[in-house]
């Protein structure tokens, strides 16, 4: 099972968006580095994409997340697509939603790294933060 966590920086800006009606732009960002998120990554710890096509999805306000009934709960946004036309391999390790400000909200490391070029040119994602109480 893919490795996710809310880092401590991302519980603060989910904090500020609850209770100081904080509205940042999300984006999804997809990382090349073979790093494994924990409680303290922060955005520099991590390499991001630099394939044709690997730039910041932005995630509109005006969709709508859908949220689970599951234990946990958990909000998902709807699939988004990372597609390259590079002849050149990159391998991707995980996903993240940052802020405007570059914050991680929520990294997700892949089951196992991906490969993405012309040959296999896209990469389809699922953002999704689970909406449980934090240790």
């Amino acid at each position: 099972m893919a490795t996710g966590v809310i880092p401590t920086e991302g519980k603060r800006v989910l904090q500020r968006m609850i209770w100081e009606n904080y509205n940042p732009t999300l984006q999804l960002r997809v990382f090349k580095s073979n790093t494994t998120p924990t409680n303290a990554s922060i955005y520099g710890d991590f390499t991001w994409a630099t394939f044709t096509g690997s730039t910041a999805i932005t995630l509109a306000r005006d969709v709508t997340w859908t949220i689970t009934s599951a234990s946990p709960s958990v909000a998902s946004y709807p699939v988004q697509t990372f597609t390259s036309a590079d002849s050149a391999a990159e391998t991707e390790y995980g996903w993240a939603i940052t802020d405007g400000t570059n914050a991680l909200i929520m990294v997700m490391r892949f089951d196992s790294a991906l490969s993405i070029s012309s040959a296999t040119p896209s990469i389809k994602i699922t953002p999704s933060i689970p909406l449980t109480a934090a240790a």
